[in-house]
């Protein structure tokens, strides 16, 4: 019998939960359906080792500040007179999220690029990809595999 815990799939009427394991002994639930890339490990589409290059490619877009940001309705928007600071953190994840797009485009296209970084970052989906885009869905689908394939190598290289 394996001593490895399984990380199980937990589907309820509110979303798909899996549970993770914090440390040897503290379970966790995470839910896996919220974004894009989500949608696809559960329906088939990309396999478990490419959606942890999607996990890690949409962390180090949120570390580098390269994701999108909600903003208020509710009047001005207020914009501050000082320089803007930013973190080492943030430099870092820069440096390295333009280091795996570049090695994207090299072993991929600068396509595969765009089409990673508009369903991981930008939430898009295959069909707007094809709208706004003007790529097919199949040929999206496979650009966006073979971008995470190319990244699924380079994770532990760039860790941040």
């Amino acid at each position: 019998m394996s001593t490895k815990k399984q990380n199980k799939i937990i589907e309820t009427k509110e979303g798909v939960l899996r549970v993770e394991w914090a440390d040897k002994h503290n379970p966790r639930l995470r839910r896996v359906d919220q974004r894009q890339f989500d949608k696809y490990l559960l329906s088939g589409h990309i396999t478990e080792e490419q959606h942890q290059a999607a996990n890690w490619y949409y962390r180090l877009a949120t570390a580098a500040l390269a994701t999108p940001h909600v903003q208020s309705q509710m009047g001005k928007l207020r914009v501050g007179t000082g320089n803007p600071t930013i973190s080492n953190k943030q430099a870092e994840a820069r440096i390295v999220l333009g280091k795996a797009e570049k090695h994207v485009e090299k072993v991929v296209s600068i396509l595969g690029v765009q089409v990673i970084r508009n369903v991981v970052i930008y939430d898009e989906s295959m069909r707007e990809q094809s709208r706004n885009h003007g790529i097919a869905r199949d040929k999206s689908m496979i650009l966006f595999r073979e971008g995470l394939d190319a990244l699924d190598p380079i994770m532990a290289k760039f860790s941040y």
